[in-house]
């Protein structure tokens, strides 16, 4: 089973995944089987991995929202050029590149590579 399929076969299941750190809190016990806690153990690191892309993913839409909802109400950014020319739509323009690195530059940065 790849780390994919066990995290819908958990979602099925009603079972709630939370990350702390690097270790994995689920939740009810009552619906993990010994096999299904033996597969989460097996798969910990593609696990840890692939809840961490939700969460940056997350990020991501929520740094492009804000970076969007200003310019298209700030006059001194021009929404034609999508070029950001205040503070703050700077600022906000900073923050979505940075979000959009960490989902799709890290992650196939290889050894050795700077991004």
């Amino acid at each position: 089973m790849t780390a994919a399929a066990l995290l819908a076969n958990l979602s099925a299941r009603g079972v709630r995944i939370r990350v702390a750190g690097d270790c994995l809190r689920l939740a009810p016990r009552e619906a993990l089987t010994p096999e299904l806690l033996m597969e989460v153990r097996e798969h910990k690191p593609q696990l840890l991995a692939l809840l961490d892309c939700e969460r940056v993913g997350g990020r991501l839409e929520a740094a492009f929202a804000a970076w969007r909802e200003h310019i298209t109400g700030c006059p001194a950014c021009d929404r034609g050029n999508l070029g950001c020319r205040c503070e703050e739509g700077q600022r906000l323009a900073d923050a979505y590149h940075q979000a959009w690195c960490a989902v799709y530059v890290l992650p196939f940065a290889g050894p050795g590579e700077e991004t």
